[in-house]
């Protein structure tokens, strides 16, 4: 979730110095802090969205002209190119202080198009706080008590005091219902806000929030549309063989995604230009089931994308005390987003405490190409530290063509399915005699090292090792990064036949539900010569919003047996499918089963023609990427973080498959912990084969140019 920090106040200029702003410690203690007064960047990009670097800014409609001209001034110092600008629009806020939010935003962006930056606006979508509502004859709720959600039992979704940190104690957070007349109320705030010149919103969270009740929202223009849109009745307690309650569930998700593409054509009518990225919380697991949005649905959308708000363990030390298994469930959720925004731009929280594990976290959002919003867990608006942004920001503007404006590499590309996510793990949420009761599967290790530390749960049924689906997914990623196997995670409602044949092989773990299109594309796939690997007792069983088919949606798939360990293959058209009906991934998840692990090596090998060849750890996680000019290889290494954090450098081999008629003239190392320029390294080729030597503390990039015309040969 998002925290606003206090708004800065207390500018003094004085001639010819920077400028002091006086800032609140966490204590309330005033401490002076340089902000400069004057910065030069270059212009931004044409493709700005799409090669960010994200750091936020806490204003305030008080705030004077210089000091927001300060704050900006300090940012691009910080090579910050894109400013979340977050100010009280959290709060229940009258016309008189709307009206004073849009001056600010006016302002502020006039500021900060001056310096080349562009401006996103925070914006809750359905969250409303009325500081000190608990007390006061006025706030959201006690105003417009027909706006909130309810719950399945008829909870209205409101409460007071900490049960969030961002929630102050006596303030109300109301959770307003997306069919309710809020939404009316919503757009014109949204059309206003589009006249601003600020380049676009950051809308947070549009989801149903089940902090205090569950399975929002059953208020009566839900339940109309409910049975107009399905021909079903909303049912009143969740059942997982209920039919409509299947329906149900894709039915929340289909709607949320409706209320975003309504904002941004909305903002559309005022500003043509106008974007709109959304704050995803839920990411690739258990939660987008719980409360309903998934970034998966929106689909390839002109001037939207999102920002992945991809937790950590914990709030006080972010991923210093992640397991490998961890750092695996990291791995997966940023690929999950890069796979849901393909072919646009993947923003994500890239939470740290200190500078190393910091550096850990945006490793992998970088070998992900996702851009990073940098933040010291768990407020917006931070950062780990000046210096630190400075330092990798700098880094990442200097190498920004070879991150971003490159193509993956991988042949193999894995499928996740929300469907199957929701109606397998979904069943053994809601099924108390189920074999395991699981639950939210962010992340495994679900005990805290110290009891006062902030983690993300407490509840052994919420480790991911305790899910189906999900580990079986999870399970897969483990193994595919412990094989170095470059591989791209594809969100199966976004699967296309252009989008398949960039690959040699679609990995599919437990694809229970599945659509017709989704069928029909896979199989498409096979038929001309891909390879499938499939896992898991039952694929097809189930369409995409959980009911039964008459007869599994694949055919031809030949088994060995649900508990033998071993898998079998069928010729489909031109190409070859594998089923291993065991839970191939969540054996390798759980237990390290290196009988499972053999498995999908096995397919994988036969299945695509490898691009890395390497001796590297286990935890050495690779990532390639290629334009016309170059191969790009990112390797991060988290062989020393497994239950506690430490840098410990790595040294292997590898080779890269650099493709047909690409002669290599150079080979060069980059970090952001290195000083100066990239470092050349000897390499040799063999065919299609570069080889060479690496050394990584816990992030570098290789990065391999084709030789031009005139250049020497390397001796």
């Amino acid at each position: 979730m998002t925290f606003r920090m206090m708004a800065l106040n207390g500018l003094m200029i004085l001639p010819g110095l920077t400028a002091l702003a006086c800032i609140k410690n966490d204590d309330g203690v005033l401490r002076d802090t340089p902000v400069p007064t004057e910065a030069v960047a270059p212009p931004p990009p044409a493709d700005w969205i799409r090669v960010a670097r994200i750091g936020g800014a806490s204003v305030d409609p008080e705030d004077e002209d210089n000091f927001l001209k300060g704050t900006l001034s300090v940012l691009v110092e910080q090579n910050v190119s894109v400013v979340e600008a977050d100010s009280n629009l959290s709060d229940y806020l009258d016309d008189q202080a709307f009206d004073a939010e849009l001056s600010l935003m006016e302002r502020f962006s006039r500021f900060a198009h001056d310096r080349n930056l562009k401006v996103v606006w925070y914006y809750p979508s359905f969250e409303t706080i009325t500081p000190g509502g608990e007390n006061s004859a006025h706030s959201m709720f006690k105003d417009h008590p027909d706006w909130v959600q309810t719950s399945h039992d008829d909870t209205p979704n409101v409460f007071y005091g900490s049960k969030v940190f961002w929630v102050d104690p006596g303030a109300e957070s109301a959770w307003m219902c997306h069919l309710s007349p809020y939404r009316d109320y919503y757009m014109q705030r949204v059309q206003r806000m589009a006249s601003t010149g600020i380049d676009g919103l950051w809308l947070d969270v549009p989801l149903f929030n089940d902090i205090v009740g569950r399975w929002a929202c059953h208020r009566p223009e839900d339940r109309a549309k409910f049975k107009a849109d399905t021909g079903y009745d909303i049912p009143k307690d969740p059942n997982p063989d209920d039919p409509a309650w299947k329906v149900w569930v894709h039915w929340r998700h289909t709607e949320i995604d409706a209320f975003l593409k309504e904002v941004l054509a909305r903002a559309r009518e005022v500003d043509p230009d106008f974007y709109l990225v959304v704050e995803t919380v839920t990411m690739d697991y258990n939660a987008a089931l719980l409360e309903g949005l998934d970034g998966a649905f929106a689909g390839p959308v002109d001037g939207l994308w999102h920002v992945w708000e991809v937790d950590v363990l914990s709030d006080t030390d972010s991923m210093v005390n992640a397991t490998d298994d961890d750092w695996i469930s990291l791995i997966a959720m940023l690929k999950f987003g890069r796979g849901a925004d393909r072919d646009r731009a993947a923003w994500t929280f890239v939470y740290g405490d200190q500078p190393d594990d910091a550096e850990a976290v945006m490793a992998e959002a970088l070998s992900a190409q996702c851009n990073p919003y940098e933040l010291k867990v768990p407020e917006m608006t931070t950062t780990v530290g000046s210096d630190y942004r400075t330092r990798v920001f700098g880094w990442i503007r200097a190498n920004e063509d070879a991150l971003f404006r490159t193509e993956s590499g991988a042949r193999v590309g894995l499928v996740h399915s929300s469907a199957s996510r929701d109606y397998v793990d979904g069943r053994c949420i809601l099924d108390e005699e189920a074999e395991r009761h699981c639950g939210v599967s962010l992340y495994a290790r679900w005990e805290r090292p110290l009891p006062w530390m902030e983690w993300w749960t407490t509840d052994k049924d919420d480790s991911v090792y305790n899910s189906n689906y999900m580990a079986e997914y999870r399970g897969l990623v483990k193994a595919l990064v412990h094989l170095h196997v470059p591989f791209d995670i594809l969100p199966s409602r976004l699967l296309t036949p252009e989008v398949a044949a960039r690959y040699s092989m679609l990995v599919l773990p437990d694809l229970r539900a599945v659509s017709d299109a989704e069928v029909n594309i896979i199989t498409d796939f096979a038929e001309k010569g891909g390879a499938l690997l499939f896992t898991g007792p039952g694929p097809g069983v189930m369409d995409e919003r959980g009911l039964d088919r008459s007869k599994p949606a694949f055919k031809g798939l030949a088994a060995v047996g649900t508990r033998s360990g071993k898998c079998a293959s069928t010729v489909v058209g031109k190409g070859e499918s594998t089923w291993c009906a065991f839970t191939a991934g969540r054996d390798y998840l759980v237990g390290s089963d290196p009988k499972a692990l053999d498995a999908v090596r096995t397919a994988v090998e036969e299945g695509a023609p490898p691009v890395v060849k390497t001796d590297a750890d286990r935890q050495v996680h690779l990532s390639l990427y290629s334009s016309p000019g170059r191969r790009v290889l990112h390797a991060v290494n988290f062989t020393g973080m497994d239950g506690a954090f430490k840098v410990e450098p790595t040294t292997f081999h590898v080779s890269v498959n650099v493709g047909p008629g690409f002669q290599a003239g150079s080979v060069s190392v980059t970090s952001a912990r290195m000083n100066g320029g990239p470092e050349s390294l000897a390499f040799t080729q063999d065919g299609e084969w570069v080889a060479f030597d690496a050394s990584v503390e816990i992030y570098s990039m290789f990065i391999i140019r084709k030789k031009t015309v005139g250049q020497q040969a390397q001796p």
